[in-house]
């Protein structure tokens, strides 16, 4: 009985520390999206938000029409560029 509880504990608390963790990211991509301007440079973006977890070619991935003025788009996920490395989550194929 007292296993199933520290186990069952720790299964709510690394939910709870991931779910944690997504907000958290979540948060500092949208203020740091904030600082981005048109006509950045790619290492003055990724200097403001970090690597991104994929680089599609082209733009629009989520609108899938054309985006005035895109040049390129990256695309930021809530679990992080180091939690996809770790190769539970493969949602990109770039590697990055």
């Amino acid at each position: 009985m007292k296993r199933g509880f520290v186990v069952t504990a720790a299964v709510i608390l690394g939910i709870a520390a991931s779910l944690g963790y997504c907000h958290v990211r979540t948060t500092h991509l949208d203020a740091a999206f904030k600082k981005v301007k048109v006509g950045d440079a790619d290492r003055d973006v990724i200097a403001k938000m970090g690597r991104p977890n994929q680089v599609p070619d082209g733009c629009g991935y989520y609108g899938k029409r054309p985006i005035v003025g895109c040049a390129q788009e990256y695309v930021y996920f809530p679990l992080g560029p180091s939690l996809m490395r770790l190769g539970r989550f493969p949602l990109t194929q770039t590697g990055l």
